[in-house]
């Protein structure tokens, strides 16, 4: 089965943010992948958080891994109001891709994977569940503690299955 990845946006910052919005995404593909190229304005290391149709319900849970090349972490999350994945700093940007599947299927929760790696020294993995059967139509991308830097970059591309 092929597949073809069709750029739908890319935010490309001006001015440091703390979320970007993508709002009105059409129900015409398959899946979603996300690109996000970003760093911290300020500050340190922070979560970024994915959120969907504005739900900031506790019902978002995940599964991640985390390592630097001299040490791992593991964790779990369930029940949060919001699906953390990727990690920015401010020394160098961090690049992650989330894959998110049957985005638009109303009968089914909602799922994404991610990976993600910063430049000097870490990457992650995980897998996050929304508990909703509800079709995608609006992703939120958020800075958990810092804005994202000017020049952060995030892409949208829909899948569409043969």
């Amino acid at each position: 089965m092929a597949s073809t990845y069709t750029p739908i946006v890319t935010n490309t910052l001006t001015s440091a943010t703390s979320t970007v919005t993508f709002s009105s995404i059409p129900a015409t593909y398959t899946d979603l992948i996300l690109i996000v190229t970003a760093s911290s304005a300020s500050g340190g290391t922070q979560d970024v958080g994915i959120r969907f149709n504005n739900d900031s319900g506790s019902n978002y849970s995940r599964i991640r891994l985390n390592g630097n090349g001299s040490a791992a972490s593991t964790g779990r999350n369930a029940a949060v109001t919001v699906g953390y994945g990727l990690i920015t700093t401010t020394t160098a940007p961090t690049v992650g891709t989330v894959q998110i599947n049957s985005y638009s299927n109303s009968s089914t929760y909602k799922n994404f994977l991610y990976r993600a790696s910063e430049a000097s020294d870490s990457a992650a993995l995980g897998v996050v569940s929304w508990a909703s059967t509800a079709a995608i139509n609006r992703i939120d991308v958020l800075g958990m503690s810092y804005n994202f830097a000017i020049g952060s970059t995030f892409t949208i591309y829909g899948i569409k299955a043969a």
